[in-house]
């Protein structure tokens, strides 16, 4: 021990690891816990490489706390009175979140607190779960096993985490928002004062019940997704009108303070392991609370229509210049991650190689992640300027500097069609030889 104030991590994927990272790195004794003893292995060595932006200089920047990693929940109780749970819950077929893991693993925490007669417990629970799950199915094995009810001696809050892959650090350092559903207030307050520990900003902090925090978590990302597929919707009828500019107009709706404009950007259908399978979570909670989901639905119906329009484009262009190849600049859901889940740029690329068009793709994070997963579809271009050179027609995803330079910088005497679906190179130049095709304007629709 370091003398250190001491808390323990339960679940170390991508968020629950750099949760941990970010406590070791302001001064807390961590303790991580998780079944995969490779990566606790890995851990402990210092010596891994993750994928996650920043998360390995965090790792190895533990000065004024240490942070180790172990399989055994007890060791998690042994080690601190406080332990916040960041477990998968993985969608149903219906949509709703599987609560199983994190309930299995809250059965052994329990069972070890009791086995080793803690008086004091805070129990956080930071995965997202469906709302009615802390009061119908965490609260329920915790007063069984431990025998008395939730109150002064043992806690628990829900402290679902806003942080997003490809930049999980600096959301757990400057959050917008800190969300604590709380058993009691004196619990709520302990998971704030922890969290103002890793903030470098100031946060609004919202305190609130339990069911309630369930609920705002689940409904701000809907609200996100319908920001994103109402301007993705406007950018579907824009392209049949002549003269209608998409982004013109998303500015205007912008810059009205009730709307805000973070999100309120045409491009391509949002991916990613959060929002698509969050708004089938909210579909299949409305739905058991005896409410339409229709609207919901729509949500996502606009948002995979999203994907034929980016396809006829390409289609188009292919053509047009009687092509062979396509070279896609971007692989990952967003730029900035190194993630494939859900991305627009998989979809399109497995459109294109059905239709049995040659794939460059390019991108510099995600390339080894999509090779893994879909690298039969695609040849794997060393450098963004190695695909802008490859193939007559471009696909920019990614609005990622990288790839909108490797363009902008193109000097060969082949002409080039881009297919700018973001409207990313309107603020340069014209670059000899390259046409660009803005995604969602009527020219290049018709």
């Amino acid at each position: 021990m370091t003398g250190a104030e001491t808390i323990s991590v339960v679940g170390l994927g991508k968020l629950g690891l750099g949760f941990a990272a970010c406590l070791a790195k302001n001064g807390f004794d961590v303790f991580g816990v998780d079944c995969d003893t490779h990566l606790v292995d890995l851990i402990n060595s210092r010596t891994a490489t993750f994928d996650e932006p920043g998360l390995d200089a965090v790792i190895a920047k533990t000065t004024g706390g240490i942070l180790r990693a172990g399989a055994d929940i007890a060791a998690a109780v042994s080690h601190s009175d406080t332990v916040f749970m960041l477990l998968p819950t993985p969608s149903r077929p219906d949509g709703s979140f599987d609560g199983n893991t994190l309930i299995q693993a809250l059965k052994e925490l329990c069972l070890s607190i009791r086995a080793q007669t803690k008086q004091q417990y805070l129990i956080v629970i930071g995965s997202t779960v469906s709302p009615g799950t802390i009061a119908g199915a965490v609260i329920p094995v915790i007063e069984r096993i431990l025998e008395q009810p939730i109150g002064e001696t043992i806690s628990v809050c829900y402290n679902p985490e806003f942080a997003a892959l490809g930049s999980i650090i600096a959301d757990f350092e400057r959050p917008d928002l800190i969300l604590i559903g709380e058993s009691e207030s004196a619990a709520g307050a302990e998971v704030e004062r922890i969290h103002r520990k890793l903030a470098r900003n100031n946060p609004v902090i919202h305190h609130m019940s339990v069911v309630n925090a369930e609920i705002a978590k689940l409904a701000l990302n809907n609200f996100l997704t319908v920001k994103i597929s109402f301007a993705n919707l406007l950018s579907q009828i824009c392209s049949r009108i002549e003269g209608a500019e998409i982004d013109k107009i998303t500015r205007v709706l912008a810059s009205d303070s009730r709307i805000g404009g973070k999100l309120l950007r045409a491009g391509p259908a949002f991916g990613g392991p959060c929002f698509p399978r969050d708004t089938k979570a909210f579909a299949a909670w409305a739905l058991e609370s005896g409410r339409s989901a229709g609207f919901v639905h729509e949500v996502d119906e606009i948002n995979r229509a999203q994907h034929g329009p980016l396809a006829e484009t390409v289609h188009r262009q292919v053509r047009l210049l009687g092509a062979q190849s396509v070279g896609i600049l971007g692989l990952s859901y967003k730029e900035s991650a190194p993630y494939v889940t859900e991305s627009a740029s998989i979809a399109l690329i497995k459109t294109l190689h059905a239709s049995g068009i040659r794939i460059i793709a390019y991108d510099p994070l995600a390339l080894k992640a999509a090779a893994l997963e879909f690298g039969e579809w695609f040849e794997a271009a060393t450098t963004a300027s190695a695909c802008v050179h490859a193939a007559p027609v471009i696909v920019l995803v990614n609005n990622d500097p990288a790839c909108t330079n490797a363009i902008l910088s193109y000097k060969g005497g082949d002409a080039k069609i881009v297919v700018d679906c973001w409207r990313a190179l309107d603020a340069h130049a014209a670059v000899p030889n390259v046409k660009v095709v803005k995604l969602g304007y009527w020219s290049e629709m018709t």
